[in-house]
């Protein structure tokens, strides 16, 4: 079992956090959503959060090439 910290809004419409021990994230957040709270984060303790915990980044070619594709894409009208 892993450690999730996590932030939930109850009834009243507080701001609660705390931890809890649990197999996944999903597990985690049914677990809160049944004792009735409202879930607005649950993140695993020891993990970067998000889109930083992906290991391959982006090179600036990369980028580069996407915005010269993003640019062509505006500049011939069609909508995104």
């Amino acid at each position: 079992m892993s450690k999730f910290s996590y932030e939930v809004l109850d009834g009243e419409g507080k701001l609660l956090a705390g931890t809890i021990e649990s197999n996944s994230a999903v597990e985690a957040t049914t677990s809160l959503r049944e004792k009735g709270y409202s879930v607005y984060s649950v993140d695993e303790i020891g993990r970067m959060p998000g889109f930083f915990r992906q290991r391959n980044r982006l090179s600036e070619q990369d980028i580069y090439d996407f915005n010269e594709i993003l640019l062509s894409i505006v500049r011939s009208g069609m909508p995104l």
